[in-house]
């Protein structure tokens, strides 16, 4: 194909002034209202960059935005998107800037040195482009007027290296899998009436934003009681939907937040796509593509590892040991790993910023849906009495971790709590306690900790107990998801 071919084959809309209806979905994610304040044009307007784990709805996000565009009335040839993970562009700037040339003088027939109105340049996977960020940047320090938006699923390439060349000049949204509460909102476009408004009883706004508002404006003991207060007010209307939300939360649970696994019933359907679309792809493609891997089945051995173990604490001394590789290699090969989404690394809570480095760590891998498929886990299995609590503290993880907020575990001998939140300096214990009884003996961790650090109180996450008890509040994991 040549150049032409190439623009038209990924801009139909210059043709028909619309998006074809399969590339576009009901429902929004999250991530669409931060791109959307990012999106118009301005002087010198940052760069927008969408990283974030494969298979998670990158892409489909471009294309909303080039559906909001149209229906601004934006001129369609003013908008151009291209996939640059398509072999045509792969590492091949030559061919790319033949592609810029041809929307110029053929489809434009502008001077982009010299253009009348805004263009929007959509650049899908933009890691396949060597030196991508070095071609962007000369593009952007000509300050035409281009908004450029680009997407990336390997975020050493898209991150720090943007990070380092573009500094100041590029603004970045992530998008993980989804959250609970997108879980139910995508479901709510998709399925039967009846299942719609008893889900969006769980999500409409005077229900959730009851507790929502005052769980993130969580800062000293005032907004600490007055978050509790708001519960308690509302706890006989949070009890009665307890039953619903634990019903979907179980389909959650099991198959996870990437979109695409809610095509499919088949657990082992949904396995393979998991497997050979995000895992395989991502081990076997991507992260050679960008890093020096010489050894791809290492690579996929320590994924088994932090599935199999994920919220423990690892040593690259012991896992060297079990892999038989070198303690360098192991640390550098989960780098790679948590530079691609796939995993995620929890610092143990330090005053001292030395000491912390010298800690051991956690591990969590990105997506509970992901974790059973490397286990290869039944339905059986993923609910089991010594699999659901791993699986409660992997989701709560993953919902703090969406949030700009550090986190961290605290451990001092037998004493230990899950999760430390700081934000900005208002620092929040949170214990997982996924189970229906809760012994006095559960709690020593959480009580030692605010103890030692004279705070208001923590959180204990449970399976089903809504309840107050000198200073901790404990929350059922369905509602403690929504509020994050």
């Amino acid at each position: 194909m040549d150049e032409l071919e190439i623009l038209n084959f990924y801009n139909n809309w210059w043709l028909t002034g619309k998006i074809q209806s399969e590339l576009l979905k009901k429902y929004h994610r999250r991530a669409f209202s931060g791109l959307q304040i990012e999106l118009p044009y301005e002087d010198y307007s940052r760069i927008v960059s969408l990283v974030g784990p494969r298979q998670t709805g990158k892409t489909t996000l471009l294309y909303q935005l080039i559906n909001l565009l149209l229906k601004k009335k934006i001129d369609p040839k003013r908008i151009l998107f291209l996939s640059i993970s398509d072999p045509v562009f792969v590492d091949n700037q030559e061919f790319l800037e033949k592609c810029l040339e041809t929307y110029e003088k053929v489809v434009l027939k502008e001077q982009l040195n010299n253009l009348r109105e805004p263009i929007y340049v959509f650049l899908d996977e933009i890691q396949y482009l060597k030196k991508w960020e070095l071609w962007l940047k000369r593009y952007y320090d000509l300050n035409y007027k281009i908004k450029f938006i680009i997407s990336g699923s390997a975020s050493s390439r898209i991150i720090e290296k943007g990070r380092e060349s573009l500094a100041g000049r590029i603004s970045e949204i992530k998008l993980f899998p989804m959250s609970f509460e997108e879980f139910l909102k995508l479901h709510q476009s998709q399925v039967e009436e009846s299942w719609k408004l008893d889900s969006y009883s769980l999500t409409n706004y005077s229900f959730l934003y009851t507790f929502k508002k005052p769980y993130q404006e969580l800062r000293d003991y005032k907004s600490f009681e007055s978050f509790w207060l708001r519960i308690k007010e509302k706890k006989q209307e949070v009890m009665a939907r307890q039953n619903l939300a634990v019903s979907h939360l179980h389909q959650y649970m099991e198959k996870g937040g990437f979109p695409g696994v809610y095509k499919h019933e088949d657990l082992s359907i949904v396995y393979r796509y998991l497997n050979q679309d995000v895992l395989e792809r991502v081990t076997a493609q991507d992260i050679p593509q960008i890093a020096e891997i010489r050894d791809v089945k290492l690579l996929q051995g320590l994924i088994l590892r932090v599935a199999q173990r994920s919220g423990s604490i690892f040593s690259y001394r012991n896992l060297a040991s079990e892999s038989g590789a070198r303690s360098e290699t192991i640390r550098n090969y989960l780098t790679y790993l948590s530079s691609a989404f796939l995993i995620w690394e929890l610092w143990q809570f330090r005053k001292a910023e030395m000491a912390k480095l010298k800690a051991n760590k956690k591990f969590y891998i990105c997506d509970l849906g992901l974790r059973h498929s490397v286990l290869k886990y039944s339905t059986e299995k993923i609910f089991s009495s010594e699999e659901k609590g791993i699986g409660a503290e992997t989701l709560v993880f993953n919902h703090l971790n969406k949030e700009e907020k550090k986190i961290s575990f605290w451990r001092k001998g037998d004493f230990e709590v899950d999760f430390v939140v700081d934000k900005f300096g208002f620092i929040l214990p949170i214990e997982v306690k996924f189970r229906k009884n809760i012994a006095q003996d559960d709690l020593k961790g959480i009580k030692k900790f605010i103890g030692q650090y004279k705070l208001n109180g923590g959180i204990v996450v449970t399976d089903s107990l809504l309840d107050y008890q000198k200073g901790i509040i404990f929350i059922p994991l369905w509602l403690f998801l929504l509020l994050c």
